[in-house]
């Protein structure tokens, strides 16, 4: 047994696609970056507020000026370039890893997948030896081209982004994704968009995005790994991620997706790019190693699983769906009003919440509880400030779900402010969903 797991992680491959990889990935991380100072995203998504919904365990974490977090973009687009022509490469990935980090801990408005999982490649790559092929590290320090690695190398990062694939099939499998929603609310916005689908029948679009969406997320890993499919595989990869950049607006997304492609691509390709004489085998703990590999992947197969602990819909409650690669599944429309009520006057007092938050954060929030729960809290200190000594802070809270009739989404008699939002423990606050869809 021991010698088989020797075989699969340890044997050696080449280094080339890993290599690919990692100028590609820092191109990407160079263009994200690029494109905060293009959109003037920094002003508007971390000088602009005036309250940051910080995740559970980093409310310590604070804004920095608005000259430092301009800095700090510099030094991740360094970092990024760095990364990519394999200079300083572990450094400039930690620095990057940390500053990126600290931007996705300072509040829950900017979430992105793609952003969770550019922070856990990241991690990856830390202990990936990338940058000792086609690098400017071997140029500058005379550093000897490495050749081949240990495969658990290209394992693990197949790993990470084939999960993505995965676990974006099994949230598909859910009733209103099965019955056409909320493709069937996008479809007109694209038939209006692309002339050459008004031509085709509506329904039949829903079902081709439906169901074709559904099936490659959860067959395209095999399709990648399995030999005679892959060339299959890495066409539908190219060509489901245009469709999807032509259709969405998500960013680097589908593009980091394709660069990932790299690793799949059977490794014989990369042969010619291989040096002689190869490598001497590297001593290397392998105890430490399994162990570190099973504890990841634990981790990474177990969290996004864990909606299923909590009752209900989570694209409704939204329960579990961070960090669970939970997309596209969803069109939210809500409308929230957050009153302070005086015990002592019995008054109440409409929040103006526009005067908190951003447009941005406000339609955020609109539709994420945990979110309201935190910005009550935050809305009863105000109200301790202005000398409300006996107070309740409750939110009147409408959403709609993939279309559904609008409906009441928290409990208007419970205090927001004194209620917890726990990890692993279902708030009974949330309303569930009793809204069918519409026909």
């Amino acid at each position: 047994m021991k010698e088989k797991l020797d075989k699969i992680f340890f044997s050696k491959v080449t280094s080339t696609p890993i290599a690919f990889f990692r100028i590609g990935f820092g191109i990407m991380l160079c263009i994200e970056i690029l494109n905060y100072f293009k959109f003037g995203w920094i002003q508007e998504y971390f000088i602009n507020p005036k309250f940051y919904f910080t995740f559970d365990g980093f409310h310590w974490l604070q804004p920095l000026s608005p000259s430092f977090m301009v800095a700090l973009f510099f030094v991740l687009f360094l970092s990024g370039l760095l990364v990519a022509v394999g200079l300083f490469y572990r450094w400039a990935l930690l620095v990057f890893l940390i500053g990126f980090s600290y931007l996705f801990l300072l509040d829950k408005t900017n979430y992105l997948n793609h952003f969770y999982l550019i922070i856990l490649v990241l991690f990856l790559m830390l202990f990936i030896r990338a940058d000792r092929a086609f690098s400017l590290r071997q140029i500058f320090f005379s550093a000897p081209r490495l050749d081949d690695l240990p495969s658990w190398n290209l394992i693990i990062l197949r790993f990470q982004i084939g999960l993505v694939y995965v676990y974006g099939g099994i949230a598909k499998l859910n009733a209103d994704w099965l019955q056409g929603e909320p493709i069937r609310i996008w479809i007109g916005n694209w038939q209006e968009k692309y002339a050459f689908l008004s031509s085709l029948s509506s329904e039949l679009l829903v079902c081709f995005f439906t169901y074709g969406g559904l099936l490659f997320d959860l067959f395209i890993v095999p399709l990648l790994i399995i030999k005679r499919t892959r060339m299959l595989g890495i066409c539908l990869v190219f060509l489901f991620h245009i469709i999807n950049w032509q259709l969405f607006s998500i960013g680097i997304f589908p593009w980091f997706m394709m660069v990932a492609t790299i690793l799949f691509f059977p490794v014989e390709w990369f042969n010619r790019f291989r040096q002689r004489p190869e490598n001497p085998d590297c001593i290397e703990s392998k105890s430490f190693i399994y162990t570190g590999l099973l504890v990841y992947m634990l981790i990474q197969l177990l969290v996004p699983l864990r909606h299923f602990i909590y009752p209900g819909d989570p694209n409704w409650s939204e329960e579990g769906h961070r960090f669970s690669w939970h997309m596209k599944l969803r069109q939210k429309v809500s409308q929230v009003d957050i009153v302070i009520n005086d015990l002592n006057t019995n008054k109440s007092y409409l929040v103006d919440q526009s005067s908190y938050l951003t447009e941005r954060q406000l339609l955020k929030m609109w539709y994420k509880p945990d979110m309201i729960q935190q910005f009550a809290v935050f809305v009863a200190g105000d109200a301790q400030a202005y000398g409300i000594e006996r107070y309740t802070v409750t939110a009147r809270a409408y959403c709609s779900l993939n279309g559904r009739a609008p409906q009441l989404f928290l409990d208007t008699a419970v205090d927001l402010s004194r209620v917890q939002y726990g990890m692993f423990e279902a708030a009974d606050w949330i309303l569930p969903l009793n809204t069918p869809l519409k026909p």
